[in-house]
């Protein structure tokens, strides 16, 4: 019931700004608002279904008529402010079922006639699972960036994220005995990347993103809170990955993603290999969809695979 009266407000709420945006036909706009469906799996069974909106306000009008209109805000240097939130329900191979809701902030500081970026992100995600067992599990998500534009559409960026996931599970035994344990996920991410645009005459073109991050992994766990604590699977790993698209004209685009990780941590070592592509119905109306499939390199990792469909209006 919950899901399904979300869905019904974010289609009432597309629908009317879809009749707003055909009287008010003018490209320029300050705001977007985007939902989206994402569904998980992998090879143990594990499914997940995500269904988000966001809503972006950026600090000065951006006028895509000139540009591609997927990288319009980005040609322009126009930052803004973002908001996101989503409800999930996952179910696991051998009978788990739960659900979940994620919400977070974001802004981008870029101005026209300056070569530097700045961006900051705060996200949090908490999972309860429902039955047979009494777990809860948060995640904290804190990243921050800076770029500098070496030219108009080639930046070079920088970037620093940290991740910490808390779970807690209450175990029964026989004669009613329990106990709490507790396991705790930290990461740390240091990354470089490149992003480069070209524009052709026609407003044809293509984007190209690529860059390197160390993560590292430490992982713990505890019993009843007792001052008892080991840590184990700590490590790191280095994560090479590229990203391009191509823009057959302003509304249609294809693009592909390649990713390579490999470190100490053996269960994330692995390949990813994924496809997008992007139409604009309308200057203001876009929808997109793209597939990623995580290779696992070995028995610790397993294979998965995630689908994401996505519209977006923009007034």
């Amino acid at each position: 019931m919950k899901k399904r009266s979300f869905v019904m407000s974010v289609i009432l709420v597309l629908s009317s700004l879809f009749l707003f945006t055909i009287a008010f036909a003018q490209e320029t706009y300050r705001t977007r608002i985007s939902a989206g469906y994402l569904y998980f799996d992998d090879e143990l069974d594990y499914e997940l279904n995500d269904y988000g909106i966001s809503a972006s306000v950026f600090f000065s009008p951006v006028d895509p008529k000139d540009h591609l209109r997927a990288e319009a805000s980005f040609l322009e240097r126009i930052g803004g402010v973002s908001v996101f939130g989503s409800l999930s329900d996952f179910e696991t191979g051998n009978g788990y079922e739960g659900d979940g809701f994620f919400y977070g902030v974001s802004t981008t500081l870029m101005k026209p006639k300056l070569p530097f970026m700045l961006a900051a992100k705060y996200a949090k995600q908490e999972d309860e699972y429902d039955k047979p067992i009494d777990s809860e599990r948060s995640i904290d998500y804190l990243g921050l960036s800076m770029g500098y534009f070496v030219s108009d559409t080639l930046l070079l960026d920088v970037s620093f994220t940290r991740s910490k996931e808390d779970r807690e599970m209450k175990i029964v035994l026989i004669d009613n005995y329990s106990f709490v344990l507790n396991s705790t996920i930290e990461y740390d991410a240091y990354g470089i990347s490149a992003k480069y645009v070209n524009e052709k005459s026609g407003h044809g073109g293509f984007n190209i993103e690529g860059g390197v991050k160390i993560i590292e992994k430490e992982k713990g766990v505890s019993i009843d809170n007792y001052d008892y604590r080991y840590r184990y699977d700590d490590g790191t790993n280095l994560i090479f990955g590229a990203h391009g698209d191509y823009y057959f004209n302003q509304d249609i685009s294809i693009g592909g993603t390649a990713q390579i990780n490999t470190g100490d941590n053996k269960d994330d070592e692995g390949a990813i290999l994924g496809a997008n592509a992007m139409y604009f119905i309308t200057p203001r109306i876009s929808m997109g969809c793209s597939y990623t499939k995580f290779f696992a390199d070995n028995d610790e990792g397993k294979d998965e695979d995630v689908i994401k469909a996505m519209a977006s209006i923009r007034f």
